[in-house]
């Protein structure tokens, strides 16, 4: 859940004419001063608490670790192997320690470290999560859940290039059997570098505990998309859940994650989760394209466009086009968080400057693409080349001046949202990727 914050209520102000020539007296001047200086100090205060991290208390928990000196650790450790590296330390003992927001006492604190490789070889491991519990018969799901954000970690560090900042290395999750005081409902929260999994022993899905901790890293380390009436204020919670189900589901179908390791729940599970929560949206999109009108919206369906949409941009035009969509994204009220249409003019922006453009549809081949799916496209004159066993494509609906399609070259004279069809020479060809490079940008 986002941050809260409470605002002290204004008092009544009075208007009172007075003359053109009128000044102040200085001591009024000087009360305007100091209550500019007071509101200042007030807004800094807020800031303070609503952003400033915590350190981390676990001592015996190390902030980094070379490998010679894992081995010498005591207690439980697992390290992890594969394209997505790290450690799970569990200290033989820990200290006693308390969370900053509810006081309540902790006994067992887990590390969970990212490897940092030279090669083939690992060379580091940083301390990135400090997983906290109180009692020792929820071990088994801890560490689910430490291999979980280590997963997660190192996803987003591969799609989009962003570690924890500087001043929140380690993010520490509370395993709570409370809920917070946000009621019996409540699973979780996010507070500055602190994530909270509130009611632990309550019953829950096993993929309920992987979006669960998706949704509540989502608000950490995902842009700031805010302003919602509903569900909740934050967009990057659900943004979270959505977006690394479908970054896992994608590296799954690489080959880069085996199907029986994806945490907390089993291959049967999480395709059943993906086709109810991921796939649907990225048809949609698939057959109308982003609407801008749509993403304005600030109610829970404007929160499932901006998802939907995000989405679309990572399955579309991968996850370097997410990434520039990103980095592109500009405030429109000029605040330090982001509405949903920025994101949308963040995507344009991103395009309107690319010098090569690739469009693939790794989850849109239910049916051979024969209907087509909607991508936008800049303005400008491409070379086309088309993946092998792509057979055919056209861009639907040529306009004089605006669109025209040669062979292998494709004029833009208005950018927009346009069909784009493959035809294939058999259903089996993947993936299905174009790639468009401007004119004067060609490879010889």
């Amino acid at each position: 859940m986002p941050p809260e914050i409470k605002f002290q209520p204004l008092t009544k102000t009075f208007h009172v004419s007075l003359p053109p020539n009128a000044r102040p007296h200085p001591l009024c001047e000087r009360a305007h001063a100091k209550d500019r200086i007071q509101g200042l100090f007030r807004a800094l205060l807020l800031a303070l608490l609503l952003f400033t991290p915590r350190l981390a208390r676990a001592q015996n928990i190390p902030a980094e670790l070379v490998p010679s000196q894992v081995e010498r650790l005591e207690g439980d450790k697992e390290v992890i192997k594969g394209d997505f590296p790290g450690l799970i330390y569990l200290p033989k003992s820990n200290t006693p320690t308390t969370d900053e927001e509810y006081h309540q006492p902790y006994k067992i604190a887990c590390g969970v470290y990212m490897a940092e490789r030279s090669g083939d070889d690992v060379v580091r491991y940083a301390r990135r999560f400090i997983v906290y519990a109180n009692d020792t018969e929820i071990l088994p799901t801890l560490k689910r859940v430490a291999r979980t954000l280590l997963l997660l970690h190192a996803l987003e560090k591969d799609r989009l290039r962003k570690d924890h900042p500087r001043s929140s290395e380690t993010v520490e999750v509370w395993m709570s059997r409370q809920s917070g005081g946000l009621g019996a409902e409540a699973a979780g929260r996010q507070l500055r570098n602190q994530i909270y999994l509130f009611n632990i022993y309550a019953e829950r899905a096993p993929a309920e505990w992987l979006r669960e901790v998706a949704h509540e890293y989502g608000h950490f380390i995902l842009p700031g998309f805010a302003g919602y009436t509903e569900p909740e204020e934050w967009g990057n919670g659900v943004l979270g859940e959505r977006l690394f189900l479908l970054w896992i589901a994608q590296e799954v179908k690489a080959g880069r994650i085996p199907p029986d390791k994806i945490p907390f729940v089993t291959p049967e599970q999480f395709d059943e989760h993906l086709a109810k929560r991921i796939a649907p949206q990225l048809k949609r999109l698939a057959g109308e394209g982003i609407i801008l009108s749509a993403l304005n919206q600030r109610n829970a369906e404007g929160m499932n466009t901006l998802t939907a949409a995000a989405l679309y941009i990572e399955s579309v035009y991968q996850s370097k086009g997410l990434r520039d969509a990103f980095a592109y994204t500009e405030s429109s009220d000029g605040s330090i968080f982001y509405k949903g249409g920025d994101l949308y003019r963040g995507l344009l922006r991103s395009l309107e400057s690319s010098n090569r453009i690739t469009l693939q549809f790794p989850l849109l081949q239910w049916e051979g693409m024969v209907q087509g799916a909607m991508v936008y496209l800049p303005r400008g004159d491409f070379q086309v080349t088309a993946e092998a066993g792509i057979k055919k494509w056209e861009v639907v609906g040529s306009e004089e001046g605006n669109l025209s399609q040669k062979a292998n070259q494709l004029h833009v004279g208005k950018a927009g949202w346009r069909k784009l069809k493959f035809f294939l020479e058999n259903e089996k060809v993947k993936p299905l990727r174009l790639t468009l490079t401007r004119a004067g940008n060609e490879v010889n």
